[in-house]
Formats: structure tokens, C-alpha cells, sequence
């Protein structure tokens, strides 16, 4: 017989278990793959626009066309990472969400810059909201999501 408070019964703490833990990792890479083929959309799309612009440019200045190659490249590099975070690389969510960043900072820095036209885009100012809200689940996500789970046999 147990002396004391509580008369031997313990109190439940609720923690995780394996089986929460697995559907938390499984929702996570469903919206990392979600995310995943959304950015190639984008990033096919902007590198696509900004190859023709580079082509079609018969005048252009050097520092104009350089910043246009600097943004080709990097939507070439975020359609390739996109791409292998579908496949399950954990690195190209970092790149991934670096060309989110960069892009969100090009768009401010371009609405600064024409800070007296008339009022901002609503699609300009949805996608810098889509760019900040996906470049953080990128990167606020657990660092290692298991490709598979281990089943535990009793």
C-alpha cells in the first residue's frame, strides 16, 4: 500500500508517440512537396520570361544586363533544387527558400524604388506574402524528415 499524495494513482502527461511523430513527418513532406512543385511552376516561369528578355534586349546596359543574368541563374538554380527537394533533398529546401528571399527583397527594393507610383499590385504583394510564408516553412522545418518508417514488431 502506497503512502502519500495521490494515493498511488500517477497523473498522464500526454507526450508524442511514434505514431504522432510519423504523421507529423508525413504532412510535412506532403507540404514540402506541395511548396516543391509550386516553386519549379515559378521558378520555370521567371527563368523562361527572363531568357527571352535577355535575348530579345538589343540596347541594354551592362549593369542591366547583368542583373538580368544573376536572376536567370538563380531561377534556374531554385527550378534544380525545387526538383530535388520533390526527391527528398534536405539542401534544396535552403536554396529553395534563398531564391524566395531574394526575390521577396527584389520586389521591395523595385516598389522603393517607384515609391510615388499608384498603389502596389495585389498579385505582387500575395506572392511576396506566398514567398515569405513558404521561405519560412522551408526554413523552420525539422531538419531531418525520415524518408521511411521503421514499423516496430512486438
Amino acid at each position: 500500500m502506497r503512502v502519500g499524495r495521490g494515493h498511488g494513482k500517477r497523473k498522464h502527461v500526454w507526450t508524442p508517440t511514434q505514431t504522432d511523430r510519423d504523421m507529423q513527418n508525413a504532412a510535412t513532406r506532403k507540404i514540402h512537396r506541395v511548396l516543391a512543385v509550386l516553386w519549379l511552376g515559378i521558378c520555370s516561369y521567371h527563368f523562361a520570361s527572363l531568357v527571352q528578355g535577355v535575348y530579345e534586349s538589343q540596347d541594354a546596359r551592362l549593369d542591366t544586363l547583368c542583373l538580368n543574368l544573376f536572376f536567370v541563374l538563380l531561377y534556374l538554380a531554385g527550378s534544380f533544387a525545387s526538383f530535388l527537394v520533390l526527391l527528398g533533398a534536405t539542401w534544396g529546401r535552403i536554396v529553395v527558400s534563398l531564391v524566395a528571399m531574394l526575390t521577396v527583397i527584389a520586389s521591395v527594393m523595385g516598389l522603393l524604388a517607384f515609391f510615388n507610383s499608384p498603389p502596389f499590385s495585389f498579385v505582387g504583394v500575395t506572392f511576396d506574402i506566398f514567398s515569405l510564408l513558404s521561405a519560412g516553412l522551408f526554413l523552420l522545418s525539422p531538419r531531418r524528415v525520415p524518408a521511411s518508417v521503421d514499423k516496430q514488431t512486438s
